[in-house]
């Protein structure tokens, strides 16, 4: 009887904590709603039109870098490199943050700088117009609750705000994350038409020849190929793409483990180009029509004896006048088919990219370099790795059982009997031929016998 009170004190205090944590939980969700309800009308509180902007700088790896232009196209130069490469793409996502920039709160009555994350702030981009005017947005702290960023213009602690995270998500982190780099070709499975893979002095080479794979693993070719393999095989170079760019013009590729390269991979594709193909389809089809109109001339002009003919001998005429159109129309056959295959050779072009691979980075990605090129990329693990994983011993086909050959040796032998039966058949014509024959004779000698009497 004495637990009772004990235990509904307990009871009224458990209530009360989740009564009050209820009411903290909901009070918060309310504020977020209000504050994301603001942030869909926001209040533009700066306006630069990007084609005004001839240079902008900001943090990046924790330096500032600036870009600038002389005009109002996008060509845009890294100021400490004149050479970089510069990517236009992501400067123009920046300056379009600011066309206009929006704020969801103003806070007039704003606390010291470092309650925003102000006093240090965690990027600064300066933009400068075409008539000298500098303006600063310098960003501060996150917002755990809604997400905004606070910022400062021009240095004003008067008057702070909160901006959506739009501007901060474009301002990378990477000066390589500005660079334009070499683009990698868009690769086909149907396009390869080969694959060579170096690797700690062993080679293996796929080769597409009349439709049909081979496979040498650098020593001799394999007997047995299996077509399939090498086709599934094949289509995992499709996937053929960059993960990081790291170094535009390198000068000391053995600091990647490029020289020399631990292994190298060559991949040779068509490259089926439109150029000129108009022309040489034009010109396949007058001279195919022009062989076509030559041959049906003179297949009519070989069947006009038969038409004035004796009426005794149109048939045998008709008849050879199909025997002679026969080599016509293969003949023509023949032509379309060598100008077909000679357009194809007009526009098709085999190329070739060969790949060499180095040691690998921090996050396991392999660095490579195109032969030809100053470029350094890294490319993933899992793509570098299948494909020097390859072995003769993947694209051998297994040998045929027993009883497959024992079935393929039962139809030739089929095939041999049905052969051998042939040429008595053709005797059987011949005598019913001579049969005929015969009875012709005796009827003539008849008709004959009957006329002299």
């Amino acid at each position: 009887m004495k637990r009772r009170p004990v235990t509904l004190l307990l009871g009224c205090l458990c209530l009360a904590l989740l009564t009050g944590a209820y009411l903290t939980l909901k009070r918060s969700n309310d504020q977020a709603e209000q504050e994301a309800a603001e942030q869909s009308d926001t209040e533009p509180i700066l306006t630069i039109s990007p084609d005004e902007v001839r240079q902008i700088s900001f943090l990046i790896d924790g330096s500032n870098t600036a870009f600038s232009r002389t005009d109002t196209d996008d060509d845009w130069h890294l100021s400490e490199d004149q050479n970089f490469p510069v990517d236009p793409a992501p400067i123009s996502d920046i300056l379009e943050q600011l066309a206009p920039l929006g704020a969801v709160r103003t806070l007039t009555d704003a606390a010291a700088l470092s309650e925003y994350g102000l006093d240090t702030p965690s990027n600064t981009v300066t933009v400068t117009t075409q008539d000298g005017t500098e303006t600063t947005i310098a960003l501060g702290d996150t917002n755990n609750s809604t997400g905004d960023d606070y910022v400062m213009l021009n240095g004003d602690s008067s008057t702070l705000y909160t901006i959506g995270s739009s501007l901060r998500s474009c301002l990378l982190d990477r000066l390589y994350d500005y660079a334009a780099g070499e683009e990698l070709p868009m690769l086909l499975a149907s396009d390869i038409t080969g694959v060579d893979v170096s690797l700690d002095s062993q080679e293996l080479a796929l080769s597409l020849k009349d439709n049909l794979w081979t496979v040498s693993d650098g020593n001799a070719d394999l007997e047995n190929v299996d077509q399939e393999a090498v086709s599934s095989h094949i289509s995992d170079l499709t996937g053929l793409s960059y993960v990081d760019f790291l170094d535009y013009n390198c000068t000391t590729p053995e600091q990647y483990g490029l020289n020399p390269p631990a292994a190298t991979i060559t991949i040779s594709w068509k490259d089926d180009s439109s150029d000129g193909s108009g022309e040489a389809d034009s010109s396949d089809e007058t001279e195919t029509d022009t062989a076509e109109t030559e041959l049906t001339e003179a297949g009519t002009e070989e069947q006009e004896p038969s038409e004035t003919g004796a009426d005794t001998g149109e048939t045998e005429l008709t008849e050879a006048g199909t025997e002679e159109q026969e080599p016509s129309e293969t003949g023509a056959d023949t032509a379309e088919t060598e100008l077909t295959e000679a357009g194809t050779e007009e526009t098709s072009s085999v190329q070739q990219l060969t790949l060499h691979v180095g040691a690998t980075d921090d996050s396991g990605n392999y660095y490579v370099q195109l032969e030809g090129s100053t470029e350094i990329h890294t490319m993933s693990a899992d793509f570098i790795e299948g494909i020097l994983g390859w072995t003769a011993a993947d694209f051998e086909a297994e040998p045929e059982s027993e009883s497959e050959t024992e079935t393929g040796t039962g139809v030739n032998s089929q095939a041999e009997a049905e052969t051998d039966a042939s040429p008595q058949t053709e005797t059987e014509t011949d005598v019913n031929s001579q049969t005929e024959a015969e009875t012709d004779v005796n009827s003539q000698t008849e008709v004959e016998t009957e006329t002299d009497f």
